[in-house]
């Protein structure tokens, strides 16, 4: 199924869930990931990314959130 859009409207200016999606898999722990659209009270809509990383790198990194 095709997205339904490839871009995410935040405070006004247009970001490419592609081009994020593309900078994300050039790292080399990253195995996949998605970028999707979260509703955000003060900017509208905000990127949020969802990575999958490689088996060799899943005990080496932390979780961080804010």
């Amino acid at each position: 199924m095709d997205r339904v859009k490839d871009v995410i409207k935040s405070g006004g200016e247009w970001i490419s869930s592609v081009d994020l999606e593309n900078y994300l898999m050039a790292h080399p722990a990253v195995y996949e990931a998605c970028v999707i659209a979260a509703e955000h009270p003060k900017w509208q809509e905000r990127p949020i990314a969802l990575v999958v990383l490689k088996p060799e790198y899943k005990d080496k990194v932390t979780k961080i959130f804010n």
